[in-house]
């Protein structure tokens, strides 16, 4: 079944400004905040500086400053502290060129060192008008990448993965032509406007005196439809789309979508543009918790989340240390209608941020890998402790240009300044009133009025100390039109007060006075999710248990164990242990009992979850530290018996003879198996995972190791001629799952069925019931044995009564009389009961050989 991409438009394009098409924005529009500046080429320079043989006392004049001069048709301009002369030529070079003329000098012998003098200036700022609304720019420095290049080298084709592209107003003539993954035709028309928002982020023109700025100015657009104008797609639509971009030029690709599984086909597409240079960025996710959408959670990609001003999360933003960088998460850009937005907001939104970035370090170095611009994005991230790297900066990702000043000319953010000639009126102060909710605020205002202008925007405040007012932190996000008057904000923190205040304005520059002040202490009202019950493993007299941990926003989580001899286990039930890890063991408990559990997890704010799945376990001394060993411990065709506790073996070979060792130690558990075919059962253990093979009935060092399973999750070792061998071989029962190995390794099962269930009561049995030289399968439920001759699940072949599990008995099996046959026995305080037959009745032999 296709599993469907799931369009990421969480907290997404609020409303919107005139469209493009009909009222264009100019600078008067929203104020003239715009510095003018002159294009200056820093590749270039007209100066350099020589230091002669002779510095000391050197002034202009000399003989060595004239044969300078006369050497490169300057003239020196200045003379620096440490001698050395700074000299102007009449024309420009490029540096590469200014380098030839300074090392000529040294070469001649007319200067001791030289070198080009280059240009520097103030960091390019556009003149976009609505570059002041572009708080993400302004935060990552992107005038300092633009410093550098607008992507106008190469030209960089970047394929966007989405619902396709309109060429509107600030990508014309720069969308090439695309593919439609979802019909296989060529019809790439964006029916929805997400594609179009991304691709103008990424790449609207920029320092035009219209519209905004985009990331990378210059680069162009390769459109790939692989989601319908609904929002969704299928993962191989997304894998077909990607590897047709990688084939037809692509040398980034933005993808801001996502589905909550991956696919192989997805995956193999991932690894065909790694392998043919090629950069995927994608979306980590707009669920507020860990788990990153795929295809962002490939390692091969680099996964975005989404940043508000000043680097805090934005509550819906995937987070977590497998999410590599965060942007700025809510971003000016224009739709399908040509409509301009404030804002574009979401993990789709800052995914294109951070591919228009890495296209202009592509274009001004076109030899970085994926590799390299992945470690560049994220080495030099501004650190953020919710994700792996931090925020991303621009002069990190592009190095070498000019150093922007936020708080200088253009620096944006901030109200425009009053049209000139204009002398504003007085506009009224708002009224706002808030509402608490669960972590969040829902927010309304009335309506300003006055003023001279003809349009008004609103500014939200939100402050955590003890006033708000114009200073407070701004919420980027709210109130994104000239037309809203209400937020609801989210994420906060419980227990914290947090204030707010709007401040309105119009297009002519005139700021009301703060509205009232509205305070509202955040409440968790929401129970966290029930934790998993992992595993309830029986021990004497005792119980090991783990679950899963819990995630909310509002810790620390507190868990409680519920404990019940009853048919069910809910919260009502009596609490035997409360803390904060996710496992116990529950002590001092009745052999033979059978205990049901289940658990509940509190938040900081005194929400309990529902209840967890519930799991069943039923102590025994046999189970404990000591646990009942069967085997041919003298190749002679017959088991023995034996104890291990805690690392020390006692076992009785079939004529009566004692062996004795140690092999292990205090929570392993043993195993018995012929492991290399001689004909010998041996005594071996495994550490939670990892088997320690012993080929001798003696202590010392393991014969060899490998890992399967995993003891401490609640998995059963057991091992078995499974393929009729001489050898045995591993195997794991998980709950219900046999998970059979044919080889004396870790990795997958080499057969896996089910049978029986372990959460139920049954115990886990193995042997070769029927002569027939292969091991099989069994469980003995209470005191019935349900035995298969196939390793495979079905009706047991063979079923009869023999012991009483819940009285305390032991079940083991063996071969007791020599007839290749195993066939059950029980284990009761030191005595073994022996049967020679698969059928109830009296014990055929009875031996007596305790616990050491």
């Amino acid at each position: 079944m296709a599993i469907l991409l799931i369009l990421l438009l969480l907290c997404l394009t609020l409303g919107g400004l005139p469209s493009a098409s009909a009222q264009e924005p100019s600078s008067a529009d929203l104020g003239d905040a715009t510095p003018v500046e002159t294009e200056v080429d820093l590749q270039r320079t007209q100066w350099l500086v020589v230091t002669p043989p002779e510095t000391a006392g050197l002034r202009a004049g000399t003989t060595a400053t004239r044969r300078v001069e006369t050497a490169t048709g300057g003239r020196q301009v200045d003379r620096l502290p440490d001698g050395s002369i700074v000299v102007e030529l009449d024309h420009t070079l490029t540096l590469e060129e200014m380098a030839g003329v300074a090392d000529g000098l040294v070469e001649a012998g007319l200067a001791v060192a030289a070198e080009p003098d280059p240009v520097t200036t103030i960091a390019r700022v556009p003149n976009d008008p609505l570059w002041q609304f572009q708080w993400g720019q302004i935060e990552t420095a992107m005038p300092s990448a633009w410093d550098v290049t607008t992507g106008a080298g190469r030209a960089p084709v970047v394929g966007v993965l989405d619902t396709g592209v309109t060429a509107t107003s600030e990508i014309a003539g720069r969308v090439l032509p695309g593919f439609n993954a979802q019909t296989g035709g060529a019809d790439t028309a964006d029916g929805n406007g997400h594609g179009t928002l991304s691709a103008t982020l990424i790449a609207a023109r920029g320092d035009n005196g219209a519209g905004f700025s985009g990331q990378c100015w210059d680069c162009r657009i390769l459109p790939v439809k692989v989601l319908s104008d609904t929002g969704t797609g299928t993962m191989s639509q997304l894998a077909s789309g990607l590897r047709w971009a990688v084939d037809n030029g692509a040398e980034l690709v933005n993808i801001s979508a996502g589905g909550t599984a991956g696919s192989t086909v997805l995956r193999d597409a991932v690894l065909y543009a790694r392998a043919n240079g090629v950069t995927v960025v994608a979306a980590a996710g707009n669920d507020g918790d860990t788990t990153v959408l795929y295809p962002a959670a490939y390692p091969e990609v680099l996964s975005v989340a989404a940043a508000a001003s000043g680097g805090v999360r934005y509550a819906w933003s995937t987070f977590g240390p497998q999410v590599d960088v965060a942007a700025p998460g809510c971003n000016v850009a224009q739709d399908n209608t040509e409509e301009f937005r404030l804002y574009y907001c979401g993990t789709s939104s800052a995914t294109p941020f951070v591919s228009g970035l890495l296209a202009l370090a592509y274009d001004d170095d076109p030899s970085l890998t994926p590799e390299q611009l992945r470690a560049r994005a994220m080495d030099t991230a501004e650190p953020l402790s919710w994700v792996a790297s931090g925020l991303v900066s621009a002069p990190g990702i592009v190095p070498g240009g000019a150093e922007f000043n936020p708080d200088g000319p253009g620096g944006g953010g901030g109200e425009p300044d009053p049209l000139p000639g204009v002398e504003p009126d007085e506009l009224t102060a708002v009224t706002l009133t808030g509402t608490a909710g669960d972590l969040s605020t829902s927010l309304t205002w009335s309506a300003t009025s006055g003023g001279s202008g003809s349009g008004y925007r609103y500014t939200l405040h939100r402050s955590t100390g003890a006033d708000c007012d114009d200073t407070s932190p701004r919420i980027p996000n709210a109130a994104t039109t000239f037309t809203d008057r209400s937020f609801a904000d989210a994420g906060l923190t419980h227990g914290r007060t947090y204030r707010y205040c709007v401040y309105a304005s119009d297009d002519a520059g005139t700021t009301s006075e703060r509205s009232n002040v509205v305070t509202v202490p955040a409440q968790d009202t929401s129970p966290p999710p029930p934790p998993h019950l992992r595993s309830a493993a029986a021990g004497d007299r005792s119980v090991d248990l783990q679950w899963s941990a819990v995630a909310d926003p509002t810790g620390p989580i507190t868990y409680r164990l519920h404990r019940t001899t009853a048919s069910t286990c809910s919260a009502s039930s009596p609490v035997v242990w409360t803390g904060t890890r996710t496992s116990t063991n529950d002590e001092g408990l009745t052999n033979g009992t059978r205990y049901r559990y289940c658990v509940t997890a509190t938040d900081g704010a005194g929400n309990r979850s529902p209840t967890s799945n519930a799991r069943t376990a039923e102590p025994s001394r046999n189970l404990g530290t000591c646990a009942p060993l069967t085997g041919d411990w003298d190749a002679s065709g017959r088991d023995g018996i034996g104890w291990w506790c805690d690392g020390q073996v006692r076992l009785r070979t079939a004529d009566g003879q004692v062996i004795r060792y140690a092999y292990g130690r205090r929570g392993d558990v043993p195993i018995v198996a012929d492991w290399n075919g001689d004909g010998f059962d041996t005594v071996s253990v495994i550490r939670d995972g990892t088997w320690f093979l012993n080929d001798r009935l003696a202590g010392g060092a393991a014969s060899r190791s490998f890992t399967y399973g995993r003891v401490t999750l609640g998995d059963v070792p057991i091992a078995g001629a499974w393929t009729g061998g001489p050898r045995d071989l591993p195997g794991i029962v998980r709950d219900r799952e046999w998970h059979l190995r044919f080889q004396q390794s870790g990795g997958n099962a080499d057969r896996l069925f089910v049978y029986g269930r372990l959460t139920r009561g049954d115990l886990p049995l193995w042997g070769d019931w029927d002569a027939s030289g292969r091991d099989t399968v069994g469980v003995v439920r209470d005191g019935r044995w349900l035995l298969r001759n196939e390793l495979a699940g079905g009706p047991a072949d063979l079923s009869y009564v023999y012991g009483r599990v819940l009285a305390g008995d032991a079940p083991v099996t063996g071969d007791w009389n020599g007839d290749a046959r195993d066939t059950p026995a029980i284990v009761r305080d030191g005595r073994w009961m022996l049967r020679y037959e698969h059928a109830g009745g009296n014990a055929d032999e009875t031996i007596v050989f305790r616990q050491p």
